[in-house]
C-alpha cells in the first residue's frame, strides 16, 4: 500500500491510503511525497509514476521505493496543487525496472482547498477534551468514523508527535512531554476524513 510523507519532516502522514481519498491541502504540509511499503512477490525495484497536476515517474531500487526519491530515508518531496491525481507502484524482480513484473497497485486521490471541499458546513467534525490539557487529551470525532492517525502540530507548523488511532471513534494522545503554549491536534479518520482542533497545553 501507500503511504503519504510529509517530506520536511521525514514522518509518515497517514498510511494504508485508500482509493478516491480527498485531501485537504490547508492542513497538508507543504513538501510531501509518497511511498510504498508493500508489494507482493520478489521485489528489487519499483516504478512510481503519477499523473494530474504531477506528472513524474522515477524507478527505485532501494527501500523506501518514494515517488520523489530519497537519500537514506531523507525523503524529497514537491508542492501539490488542487486536482485529481492517479498514482501507480509496479514492482519488478531486478533492478532498473527488469525482470518479472509483480502486481501493480494503485490509488486514485484529489487535493482541494477547504474553501473548496463540498463538505456540509454544518458537519461537525473533531472534540478534545481536556482544552485545555496537561497530561493527556482525548480525541473524539462527532461522525462515524474510526481514528486512524492522531497528529500534534506546533504553532509554526512541526509535526512533533504522531500516534496510531484505536480505530475507534475517539483517541487519547500523552502530551506531558511538550511545553505550554498553542498546538494544533489533527485526525485523519479510516476513510481519509481529516479533522482539527487547536488546544492549549498548560503547565
Amino acid at each position: 500500500g501507500f503511504r503519504l510523507i510529509d517530506a520536511d519532516s521525514d514522518m509518515i502522514f497517514t498510511d494504508n491510503l485508500v482509493t478516491d481519498t480527498s485531501f485537504v491541502l490547508d492542513w497538508l504540509p507543504e513538501s510531501l511525497t509518497f511511498d510504498v511499503y508493500k508489494v507482493f512477490g520478489p521485489v528489487e525495484s519499483v516504478r512510481m509514476v503519477i499523473t494530474g497536476p504531477i506528472n513524474f515517474n522515477r524507478i527505485e531500487n532501494v527501500a523506501p521505493y518514494s515517488l520523489f526519491g530519497d537519500i537514506s530515508g531523507d525523503y524529497f518531496g514537491r508542492t501539490f496543487v488542487e486536482g485529481d491525481y492517479t498514482l501507480i507502484a509496479t514492482p519488478y524482480s531486478g533492478n532498473n525496472g527488469t525482470g518479472i513484473e509483480g502486481p501493480t497497485i494503485s490509488l486514485n486521490f484529489n487535493m482541494v482547498y477547504e474553501s473548496t471541499n463540498l463538505k456540509s458546513p454544518s458537519e461537525p467534525s473533531l472534540r478534545l477534551s481536556p482544552n485545555p490539557a496537561t497530561t493527556s487529551v482525548e480525541a473524539v470525532l462527532t461522525k462515524s468514523e474510526p481514528i486512524q492517525k492522531m497528529m500534534l502540530f506546533d504553532m509554526q507548523g512541526r509535526l512533533v508527535k504522531v500516534v496510531s488511532g484505536s480505530q475507534a471513534r475517539s483517541g487519547r494522545m500523552q502530551v506531558s512531554e511538550f511545553p505550554a503554549g498553542m498546538y494544533i491536534l489533527k485526525t485523519i479518520g479510516s476513510k481519509g476524513t481529516i479533522a482539527q482542533e487547536q488546544m492549549l497545553i498548560e503547565r
